[in-house]
């Protein structure tokens, strides 16, 4: 961050700011601590899937993250990385690591300048006005992801995911040759396809969402107290997950 996000006092933060160091903080904390902080595997994945879904690959932004990227992972190479973690860490008497913060801070400093030089080189032609242009989206983006409520967040995460969502559906009824299929036949099915655990009922939430933003392509239809799922097989899928990847990212935006 090159300068402060101005928040008010009505607003209520909900998140740290996409550029904080949160990593050094919390391995600081962790080693200090003698404790742990663990994912499961699928909250691993929900997590990458989510951060992956907010960054188009297309973008003159992502172009200059991968590129940063990239010469962070030079530069990490020309660093022994045994002698750093003994200059940075000192045992205890308990004989727990603990980390020399004075140290921290100089890399991190260093990193800084580095990370400078480099983003100068990156942008050298692009005029400044544009830049300047960019940098307050990308703060306003992050005030708006700092300030989103958890409702208005999981709300963003599942719209995230309906596009893939809607390739697989639209899969298992070419695969089963039928335009309509028991609804708890199409949530076992995309269960065993999609690369995210939901839960029955989650899916269930999907399904319902994606026959609300799209009831010409798929409905659901209540027959003798069974649910059924009719989807149009002669539509464009292709038209289909446009316009359903567009409403996910207004929703992250």
């Amino acid at each position: 961050m090159q300068q402060c996000l101005s928040v008010t006092i009505q607003t209520v933060v909900y998140r740290m700011h996409s550029s904080y160091p949160t990593r050094s903080v919390i391995n600081k904390l962790t080693i200090e601590n003698g404790y742990k902080i663990s994912l499961t595997k699928d909250q691993a994945i929900n997590r990458i899937y989510k951060v992956k879904s907010l960054f188009n690959s297309g973008s003159r932004i992502a172009k200059a993250l991968q590129k940063l990227a990239e010469a962070r992972i030079i530069e990490s190479k020309s660093i022994s990385a045994s002698s750093t973690q003994n200059s940075m860490t000192q045992i205890t008497e308990n004989n727990i690591p603990k980390v020399n913060s004075a140290i921290v801070d100089t890399l991190s400093t260093t990193q800084n300048v580095h990370q400078d030089i480099y983003l100068t080189k990156t942008f050298k032609g692009i005029p400044k006005s544009l830049l300047e242009k960019v940098r307050a989206r990308q703060a306003a983006k992050a005030l708006e992801e700092m300030t989103r409520t958890p409702s208005a967040d999981k709300e963003a995460t599942l719209y995230s995911r309906l596009p893939e969502l809607a390739k697989i559906l639209r899969n298992i009824y070419v695969s089963e040759k039928k335009g309509v299929l028991p609804m708890e036949t199409v949530v076992q099915r995309l269960d065993n396809s999609f690369r995210i655990k939901l839960t029955p009922n989650e899916m269930d939430e999907h399904l319902r969402l994606l026959c609300k933003l799209l009831p010409t392509w798929t409905s659901i239809h209540n027959v003798r107290k069974i649910d059924y799922l009719k989807l149009n097989r002669n539509a464009d899928v292709a038209k289909v997950i446009r316009r359903l990847e567009t409403l996910a990212s207004d929703k992250i935006k």
